[in-house]
């Protein structure tokens, strides 16, 4: 990887964390328990669309989903459906690797062995 590409993966994923995210549980109290919001100066590729990523506690189990949808940007409300802010590491493994691929497809970062650091 070309050190200008690793220099902007690092910056954009510092230790493997996602930089532009906000991250959301319900709690359960709806179908897709986290939602993650991917923010950052992406929207000129998207025509000022937020990527929004809602999937259930297993996204990858048979009956588990992730879906990713494209919306307005918008700030959450007080009694919003999203549930309360989390950080990335409270999530469960499969949220943080589904979200994490989602991010770097977003931000057109490489992929080598499942992390742009290898």
């Amino acid at each position: 990887m070309a050190e200008v590409q690793r220099t902007r993966a690092q910056r954009l994923l510092p230790g493997g964390k996602p930089h532009y995210v906000r991250c959301y549980d319900s709690g359960g109290r709806r179908l897709g328990r986290y939602t993650v919001v991917y923010t950052g100066p992406y929207r000129k590729k998207t025509r000022g669309k937020v990527w929004v990523l809602r999937m259930s506690s297993e996204p990858y189990a048979a009956g588990g989903f992730g879906l990713t949808t494209q919306e307005y940007p918008f700030d959450q409300p007080p009694n919003s459906d999203l549930g309360n802010r989390i950080d990335f590491d409270d999530m469960p493994p499969d949220c943080r690797d589904f979200s994490r691929s989602t991010y770097q497809k977003l931000w057109g970062l490489d992929i080598v062995h499942g992390t742009p650091f290898h």
